[in-house]
């Protein structure tokens, strides 16, 4: 049992610095954001056109979605209408191992 603990532990203190780096990075204005919100799709559809900005991928996960504007508003914008988090979509796509 404490092997297990410490595997979980060691595995935590491991990838706590990339989720760290993650979650801290800036979006960039023209790149890819991951929009985190309860509100469901349709809504969080409705507020990314009106942040200016359109929705990318072919779905959308019931909490989040990607989306993209050259607006460099877009981000400021898409808190003031009620999302939780804005996150940088390649720092997301990067710790998941794929690249957009």
């Amino acid at each position: 049992m404490q092997n297990i603990a410490n595997l979980f532990l060691f595995l935590m203190v491991v990838t706590s610095g990339s989720l760290v780096a993650v979650v801290s990075a800036n979006p960039v204005p023209g790149e890819p954001v991951l929009i985190l919100s309860a509100h469901g799709v349709l809504s969080r559809e409705h507020i990314v056109r009106s942040s200016g900005g359109r929705l990318i991928g072919p779905t959308s996960a019931p909490l989040a979605s990607l989306a993209v504007s050259d607006d460099p508003e877009f981000v400021e914008r898409l808190r003031s209408l009620g999302t939780f988090m804005v996150l940088d979509g390649r720092s997301i796509a990067q710790l998941c191992g794929a690249s957009i």
